[in-house]
């Protein structure tokens, strides 16, 4: 399962592109390399693992890309109110809060988009009767539905 794949799999969304980059506007200590490093491939990463998957069973986000759209939503969200706030001053030091603003902003960025990531453990993902559980632990889900020939709901085999 490569980048493509996961660049795929973004491109899919009707609105991840639009909240990618306004994340990277959000860290604008970062140079672009390390926007694509720290945003991006995280993003497709994250995205590999979760694929489909929907954010709950009943409640929010209880559809097919739930997890991912929830997921890439409270990234945001994180980043922005915390953008919002204009100053955080965990620390008391002036200057030792705004040498650390860029990482605290970073860290708003991936707790958001990782505070349900927990929820992929809980799944039961099966390709067929006879095929073993999804684990993972062990691959991303889209090497697993690869590896099983399932086809993706954007409607692309998955390769």
């Amino acid at each position: 399962v490569d980048a493509a794949l996961g660049d795929a799999l973004i491109a899919a969304r009707p609105y991840a592109g639009a909240s990618i980059a306004r994340v990277r506007d959000l860290l604008p200590d970062l140079s672009r390399d390390e926007k694509t490093r720290l945003v991006d491939q995280v993003v497709r990463r994250f995205a590999l693992y979760v694929l489909d998957l929907p954010a709950s069973e009943a409640a929010h986000h209880a559809r097919a890309w739930g997890l991912f759209d929830h997921s890439l939503d409270a990234a945001l969200l994180a980043i922005e109110r915390l953008a919002q706030a204009g100053r955080l001053s965990p620390t008391g030091d002036p200057v030792k809060d705004r040498r650390l603003a860029p990482r605290y902003r970073y860290a708003a960025f991936l707790c958001g988009l990782l505070h349900d990531v927990g929820k992929i453990c809980d799944i039961v993902v099966r390709a067929s009767e006879a095929s073993e559980e999804w684990n993972a632990l062990d691959e991303p889900l889209a090497a697993y539905a690869t590896r099983h020939g399932l086809a993706g709901v954007f409607g692309k085999r998955l390769q």
